[in-house]
């Protein structure tokens, strides 16, 4: 199981990382699959490649819904198929929306989860690249 605090109340994680009261209140899953979350656990499933060119509609709608359920004070658990990539864009999004540049966003992720964002792609949209 992988599973990594990025800051205070705001966690990414594997599909292994089986969401649990009261350990998390909300969890949103970019992945393929929505895999299994505790009914009394707020749950959103965007469905998110891993390899390629970013999704803009996908992670702006994750950001949106993720920066929402924080903000309101949820335990968020942000997780994918391996909790590296995904996870770690849209935590970085996250940090974007809260008015950090693409590399001090990339750095605070980065910091949390040594080996995080992999994809090169990712990186060049959040620094404004592509």
């Amino acid at each position: 199981m992988r599973e990594n605090e990025v800051t205070s109340g705001l966690w990414i994680g594997d599909m292994t990382a089986i969401p649990y009261r009261p350990t998390y209140d909300a969890v949103l899953t970019v992945n393929e699959t929505a895999g299994h979350v505790d009914e009394d656990i707020v749950h959103r499933h965007i469905h998110m490649e891993d390899g390629g060119d970013p999704q803009t509609t996908q992670l702006d709608a994750a950001v949106k819904w993720a920066h929402k359920q924080w903000e309101q004070g949820r335990t968020l658990l942000i997780r994918s198929e391996h909790g590296i990539n995904r996870p770690a864009y849209v935590a970085a999004g996250m940090f974007l929306a809260m008015g950090a540049d693409g590399d001090e966003a990339i750095a605070s992720v980065l910091r949390r989860v040594p080996g995080g964002l992999t994809n090169p792609a990712f990186k060049l949209h959040l620094v404004g690249a592509l």
